[in-house]
């Protein structure tokens, strides 16, 4: 780029450029959560067959198109941006040292260069003559080697002693000139020269990324495509890290309350920037709100699954693993070395991608095709398929909702079985609606820490037990995490809270026990545990909650219950000393609380609609259950 270029340049271009992108984003958004959400809805009501099935199977792929459209034009338009960010700077360098050298009687030519006048005092009778110059750039070598950002050495010295050296020759022929005017023509003729090099570097740099930003010449958006977009992302990224840098980012480790606020302080174009550009780091601030986060994380689940799927592909296929023993004795099959090399390679990995593609599947069609009305719209608030994984879902916007239930499950729970947690969290929303019409309902799946294992369980013995499950070092890895997404959920909503509810299962009762005691809790308006071995605690008073509104659901049949509580959790909820109130649940085991059309379910139901529920008995130590009686005081048990 020259001078005249430079010049004659308008950043405004591209910035409308970049509004014209963004709105296409936009709209093919509009146009994806249409299919997914009202035109699918309808026909899977009232329509059927095999011409439905085949319908439904183009609009989900046309969903799909449409969300890949999303987020590439989303990043044509961040780069567009970026860009123009760069170029108006240089521009201002530019207009500026233009404005000072006309301001001093000089004249800058076509070329970029500047001409002096004659002056200053006379040299044998003479008149120092005027001149022209053209200028050095400085530091403007842009991160490449040699320089960087604020660097004031050019980019072919690595050292910077050339560049110190040649800066202070400078110097010292200016102050020596004999006419006045020639040190402040160096100078703005190298700003000049530093303003052009700057758009240079800057065209440079993203033209290759933009030329990029393309997609194939077909109809069908593969996992390649999202690998490529993941990869489209991070290019982007890095080219606009000056730009993020000058939009004030997100506190750093802050607090629900701090990121609400942050992201308020936003323009609409600065909430596009980071949604586009980190979409990572957006999806999973608490306080920020759903509909936000649910895009983030889509995209970053999108591109990922494509990553995950196109390396499962690539891994080869699983060679036989048993074959007759060669020697004819026993035994009659042996393992092959063919196999043993493979899972040595290949297995571990498998394993774990085919875990994390499950989850993501789940999150993609959650109720596998069924037709599920419009207040069942799956929010994701967070994911991480790393390790063991993470997943936080919900039904329901829980920002516009009179209700929120945020439910814990417990122990061998991982992202590979989302699909059974978003089944119990979908019964419970219809639970609650049923008993609270006209009202609105979100129900979140909050799998946020690494739950614990142990071994099968029946009504007939203890689990096999195992240190994760006896100790409360699960739990307090979860409950920091735990406590900021409860108050995020407050701090999102900018009119009043509403009526939010956190029920546990199982160790999840443990991890809700903990973070509720430290702190400033979980300000929840109910806590339910179910099933629980313990929460951390000896009394409900601890959990920060009136123990009015502490609900405890406990089966005689539920063998964590008979053979767990009570021991290195804590207190047994369910006992008359913990001090919680016995809602009533029907018979059964340990996964019974969700029973259709039962008593465990109808109360977690009233219960989350901020209705009472029907109270049940509570165990006192060493006789069986015993009716209840709720007290003069209101919640102490007096026991009949």
């Amino acid at each position: 780029m020259d001078y005249q270029t430079l010049q004659a340049l308008d950043p405004g271009e591209f910035e409308d450029a970049a509004g014209g992108y963004r709105g296409t984003s936009e709209m093919a958004g509009q146009a994806k959560d249409n299919i997914d959400h009202e035109i699918t809805a309808r026909m899977r009501t009232d329509l059927a067959g095999q011409a439905r099935d085949a319908a439904l199977g183009q609009l989900r792929q046309l969903s799909r198109n449409f969300h890949y459209a999303q987020v590439e034009c989303g990043l044509v338009s961040a780069a567009l941006r970026a860009l123009a960010a760069d170029f108006r700077a240089a521009k201002a360098t530019l207009d500026g040292a233009v404005a000072d050298a006309r301001a001093q009687k000089l004249t800058v030519n076509p070329d970029g260069s500047v001409t002096f006048p004659a002056g200053g005092d006379a040299v044998d009778g003479e008149i120092p003559a005027g001149g022209t110059v053209t200028g050095t750039p400085k530091g403007t070598s842009n991160g490449e080697p040699g320089g960087g950002p604020g660097a004031d050495t050019p980019t072919l010295d690595p050292s910077g002693t050339a560049g110190d050296l040649a800066d202070a020759l400078e110097r010292q022929a200016a102050h020596a000139h004999p006419n006045p005017h020639y040190g402040a023509a160096v100078a703005y003729a190298d700003r000049i020269a530093t303003a052009v090099q700057e758009a240079t570097e800057a065209d440079e740099k993203w033209a290759p990324k933009l030329r990029k930003l393309r997609a194939d010449d077909d109809l069908t958006v593969s996992h390649a495509d999202w690998a490529d977009a993941g990869r489209d992302l991070s290019a982007v990224r890095k080219g606009a890290a000056d730009y993020l840098a000058d939009i004030n980012g997100p506190p750093s480790d802050g607090t629900p309350k701090e990121n609400a606020e942050w992201w308020r302080g936003l323009t609409a174009e600065e909430r596009d920037a980071y949604v586009t550009l980190d979409p990572a780091s957006v999806g999973r601030l608490d306080g920020v709100p759903a509909t936000v986060r649910d895009e983030a994380n889509r995209t970053v689940l999108a591109e990922t699954r494509g990553t995950y799927e196109l390396e499962r592909a690539a891994i080869p296929p699983e060679p036989a693993r048993y074959a007759p023993n060669p020697n004819g004795s026993y035994p009659a099959a042996v393992q092959t070395a063919a196999w043993t090399d493979w899972n040595a390679k290949y297995g571990a990995r498998k394993d774990y991608l085919d875990r994390a593609i499950t989850a993501m599947q789940r999150i993609d069609d959650p109720f596998e095709g069924r037709a599920v009305p419009q207040h069942k719209k799956l929010y994701v608030l967070d994911f991480d398929a790393s390790g063991d994984g993470k997943a936080v879902v919900a039904l329901g916007d829980p920002d516009a909702a009179d209700h929120t239930a945020v439910f814990v499950p417990g122990t061998n729970t991982e992202i590979e079985g989302l699909d059974g947690q978003i089944e119990r969290v979908s019964k419970l929303q219809d639970a609650a609606m049923d008993r609270a019409p006209g009202e609105s309902v979100s129900t979140i799946s909050w799998l946020g820490y690494d739950a614990p294992e142990f071994g099968p369980a029946d009504d007939h013995g203890p689990p096999e037990v195992n240190r994760d499950v006896a100790g409360q070092g699960r739990a307090e890895e979860g409950a920091r995490d735990l406590r900021s997404f409860t108050e995020g959920l407050r701090q999102a909503r900018e009119d009043s809270p509403g009526h939010l509810t956190v029920v546990g299962h199982s160790y999840g009762t443990t991890t809700i026990g903990v973070a509720a005691r430290e702190g400033q809790g979980l300000d929840a308006d109910e806590i339910i545990a179910l099933g629980s071995p313990g929460m951390g605690v000896d009394h409900a008073a601890e959990l920060q909650v009136d123990p009015r509104h502490v609900w405890i659901g406990s089966t005689q049949q539920d063998p964590v219950v008979k053979h767990l509580a009570g021991f290195t959790l804590g207190e047994n909820p369910a006992m008359t000393d913990f001090g919680g109130q016995p809602m009533k649940v029907n018979d059964g085991g340990h996964s019974s609380y969700w029973d259709e059309d039962r008593a465990s379910l109808r109360n977690q139901g009233r219960i989350i609609a901020g209705l009472k529920p029907e109270l049940g008995p509570f165990y006192e130590r060493g006789v069986a259950h015993k009716p209840v009686d709720i007290g003069p005081d209101g919640h102490h048990p007096v026991i009949d």
